[in-house]
């Protein structure tokens, strides 16, 4: 009582990075699937998420990215009914897939059934345990590096870091990624060397 904590050591979140894997695919693979992973809140930019993804997808001319958002709906259900309306008006009805709460047993195989992350969250807190998972599941990670992420994050090392609350450049990070899927690739691999060195 009365002394003052002047020193210690940060520890990350511990991933199992045996379970969180990534699956083996081709490097020439194009994305074409990005997954959220989070709170259905408005700071944490899911919105933003699927407006830059009709925005990408309204610029293919072949296929375009389906969008998984993973989250319990039930916390903020107008916020989520939000969502699936911003869907319907961009036009992603058909690429949308709203997964609800994914049980933890299962996020292994959803961040492998996936080949792009995103974390447009403008709130600022500890590192996100979903950036670790997709980084150690080897996806090519689109984020903001707000708060604790910033400590992982490299742009264009193994991650593409993008301002928060800015769907253009948010749109710009995956529109680029799909196109250059030796980058997306490239990004993948090294996103899970800093979370085994960590773990």
């Amino acid at each position: 009582v009365g002394k003052t904590w002047r020193r210690g050591e940060v520890l990350p979140w511990g991933i199992d990075t045996a379970r969180f894997a990534p699956r083996p695919r081709p490097a020439d693979e194009r994305p074409s699937r990005v997954l959220y992973v989070g709170r259905l809140r408005p700071e944490k930019g899911a919105d933003l998420l699927i407006r830059a993804v009709g925005r990408v997808n309204a610029g293919l001319e072949n296929g375009g990215l389906s969008l998984t958002i993973a989250g319990d709906p039930r916390a903020h259900p107008q916020y989520a009914a939000y969502l699936r309306n911003t869907a319907l008006s961009c036009g992603l009805s058909s690429k949308m897939n709203f997964a609800g709460f994914v049980p933890p047993d299962e996020m292994p195989d959803l961040y492998r059934a996936h080949d792009l992350f995103a974390c447009p969250s403008a709130s600022v807190e500890p590192l996100s345990l979903p950036v670790l998972e997709a980084m150690a599941s080897g996806l090519g990670v689109v984020s903001t590096a707000t708060g604790g992420n910033a400590e992982f994050l490299e742009d264009e090392a193994n991650a593409l870091v993008v301002p928060t609350e800015n769907e253009d450049r948010l749109a710009e990070a995956l529109r680029r990624l799909v196109r250059d899927p030796g980058l997306a690739a490239s990004l993948g691999s090294r996103a899970r060397r800093p979370v085994e060195e960590s773990c």
